[in-house]
């Protein structure tokens, strides 16, 4: 019958990281432990950075937050695609995953979002904060102590799907549909206190850190048994039981079908 055919994957080993020291966009490739290959912001020398890295498969987007800028990456030759970057602000919340790159403009509430090829540099054009938004959410009250990046929240799930939330309890939904997006669908949740989206499967998940509180879908607020300004959700995943919550004190579990939160472990202090 001859040989097998075995598809052989490219590039996929490759993990891109960031070094602000250096000004540097670093791939590290998993199965020889090594870095390979390195390139630095388009525009010459700089001293300094504040520099973050998204990554899905070969599809690999560079932010340079000092410069306002994102920076799609070609794997093969392992360079900045210059002419492919595009303005974006500094305080813009932005996420990939699942084929969607999208970007959060808290000051005006307005989300930009593309589709994209994880085989591929992602065209950024759709992002740059002059194109045409595909939603927007509120804005912050200009009497509002909260500072505008604290103002609202952006998720990107698993599927695509583009998750955007604010303090006025505002929830918008806006679904992957092959190369585009559904029309943005707009929905309440108890308004919280303080802000951070995340997803599980279909689910959304809403951390109000002041609060103490998760509330998950349309559901009731979940208590974490305590308020705790630095507490973190985990990043958007797999469909799972329970929610990951990190606080300055312990990591715990909070069932989504509710219940008491369970400390998977904590600190000794």
């Amino acid at each position: 019958p001859g040989d097998p055919v075995r598809n052989v994957v490219h590039n996929y080993s490759g993990m891109w990281v960031t070094s602000n020291k250096y000004v540097l966009f670093d791939r590290l490739i998993q199965s020889a432990y090594s870095r390979d290959a390195w390139d630095g912001p388009p525009g010459g020398a700089q001293t300094s950075a504040s520099l973050d890295v998204f990554q899905d498969q070969s599809a690999v987007v560079a932010r340079d937050e000092g410069t306002g800028r994102l920076i799609p990456f070609n794997v093969v030759t392992a360079r900045a695609v210059t002419d492919g970057v595009v303005p974006v602000s500094p305080t813009a919340i932005v996420d990939m995953r699942g084929g969607t790159l999208a970007a959060l403009y808290p000051s005006t509430g307005k989300i930009f979002a593309t589709r994209y090829d994880p085989a591929t540099a992602p065209s950024l054009q759709d992002l740059a904060d002059n194109a045409k938004p595909i939603a927007q959410i509120a804005v912050p009250p200009k009497a509002a102590t909260t500072a505008a990046t604290a103002y609202s929240a952006l998720a990107v799930a698993n599927d695509g799907t583009i998750y955007a939330a604010d303090l006025s309890g505002k929830l918008a939904t806006i679904a992957a549909t092959g190369q585009g997006f559904a029309k943005v669908t707009y929905r309440s949740i108890p308004a919280p206190k303080s802000i951070e989206l995340s997803t599980l499967g279909s689910h959304v998940i809403a951390l109000d850190a002041i609060s103490g509180t998760v509330t998950v879908d349309d559901g009731k607020p979940l208590s974490l048994g305590r308020p705790d300004p630095q507490a973190r959700v985990q990043q958007p995943g797999a469909d799972a039981s329970s929610v990951l919550v990190a606080t300055s004190k312990a990591m715990d579990a909070v069932p989504l079908s509710g219940g008491s939160a369970t400390t998977i472990f904590g600190s000794a202090s």
